[in-house]
């Protein structure tokens, strides 16, 4: 019988202290900024792709928007571009690419609503392939 009080009384407390939590929701996230995201790698030895969308508020359900009909490109840095085409909205693909170990490259994009970004230069470094794997 003890047990039960015990019982009941920590789910009465759990109820009250439940129904006690208030929303918390600041200001930022009520009304949020577009910012550009950049999913992707570049592929030194093949195809990259990279996938553009812009930041929602959180109470948003839906997917994040893609960014269409931007202009996204690789540059090495003495000046040789590769262009990235757009295969469907927001996702962009180069051709398959071979670029040397040690050249140092970016990415640049340029946006439809005409806001440019760039990534450093940095070199392009070549995984080794993986001889076993174990466990």
């Amino acid at each position: 019988m003890a047990t039960l009080s015990i019982r009941l009384g920590a789910l009465l407390l759990w109820a009250l202290l439940a129904g006690c939590v208030d929303k918390y929701a600041p200001d930022v996230i009520a009304n949020p900024s577009s910012f550009l995201v950049v999913d992707g790698s570049i592929n030194a030895a093949g195809v990259t792709s990279i996938r553009l969308t812009r930041t929602v508020a959180l109470q948003n359900k839906g997917a994040a928007p893609a960014e269409a009909k931007a202009s996204v490109y690789i540059e090495e840095e003495g000046g040789r571009r590769y262009p990235l085409n757009e295969a469907q909205p927001g996702t962009y693909r180069s051709a398959s690419l071979a670029l040397a170990t040690g050249t140092k490259v970016r990415l640049r994009i340029r946006t439809g609503r005409e806001q440019e970004y760039g990534s450093d230069f940095v070199a392009v470094k070549t995984t080794p392939p993986i001889d076993s794997v174990t466990w």
